[in-house]
C-alpha cells in the first residue's frame, strides 16, 4: 500500500517460484581411480540460467559394481571401468560419463632376489607391486620372463625351473615395471 495526499493506492502482487528448466552434473565427467572417492554436485537451473537452490536431487549409477553413488551424491570407484551417473530433479535428468581406473605402479620387488635351481628342480618367485604410497596392489598380472629359456623357464605364477646348467634372468614386468 501507498499513502499520497490521504488517498490510498494498492498492488496486487503475484510471487511464483522458479520453474526447473535444466539440471547439470558437476563436475560433467569424472575419471577416478580404484578406491577414491568424488562428491558430485547437481545445478537446478530456470529458464535464465540461474540456479534454484535447495532442490532434491536423486542419483543413480550405471552400474554400482564400478561406481555406486549414495543418495547425497557421493560416488566410489570399485571396480575399474566405465558407467554413467544419473542426476534427477523436478522430473528433469540427466547424466555424466564416469571411468574408474587403476591406481598406477609405482614399484616392483622380485622375492627372493637370487636363487639356485638344480636342473629338473624349481624355485617360487613372488612380485611385490606397490602404489606411490607403498600399498600393496594385489590385484596386477604380472608377466614373468627368462632371459635364457634353454637354462631356465618361468610360468605365469613366478615357478622356476631349472633346464640346464647356466645362468638366467628372470624378469618380471607390471604396468610397464621391470
Amino acid at each position: 500500500s501507498a499513502i499520497s495526499e490521504a488517498k490510498v493506492g494498492n498492488a496486487s502482487l503475484t510471487i511464483s517460484a522458479p520453474v526447473p528448466t535444466s539440471i547439470d552434473i558437476v563436475p560433467t565427467t569424472v575419471t577416478m581411480l580404484k578406491g577414491q572417492s568424488v562428491q558430485l554436485g547437481a545445478a537446478v537451473r530456470d529458464a535464465k540460467g540461474v540456479v534454484i537452490p535447495n532442490q532434491a536431487v536423486s542419483w543413480s549409477s550405471g552400474s554400482t559394481a564400478i561406481a555406486p553413488v549414495t543418495s547425497a551424491g557421493m560416488l566410489s570407484g570399485v571396480t575399474v571401468g566405465t558407467t554413467t551417473i544419473t542426476a534427477s530433479a523436478d522430473g528433469l535428468t540427466t547424466s555424466a560419463p564416469v571411468s574408474v581406473t587403476s591406481v598406477p605402479a609405482a614399484s616392483l620387488s622380485i622375492s627372493p632376489t637370487t636363487a639356485s635351481v638344480v636342473v629338473g628342480n624349481t624355485a617360487q618367485l613372488t612380485a611385490t607391486v606397490r602404489d606411490s604410497t607403498g600399498a600393496v596392489l594385489a590385484d596386477r598380472a604380472v608377466n614373468w620372463s627368462s632371459s635364457a629359456a634353454a637354462v631356465a623357464t618361468v610360468s605365469s605364477t613366478g615357478l622356476v625351473a631349472g633346464v640346464a646348467a647356466g645362468s638366467a634372468t628372470i624378469s618380471a614386468l607390471v604396468d610397464g615395471l621391470s
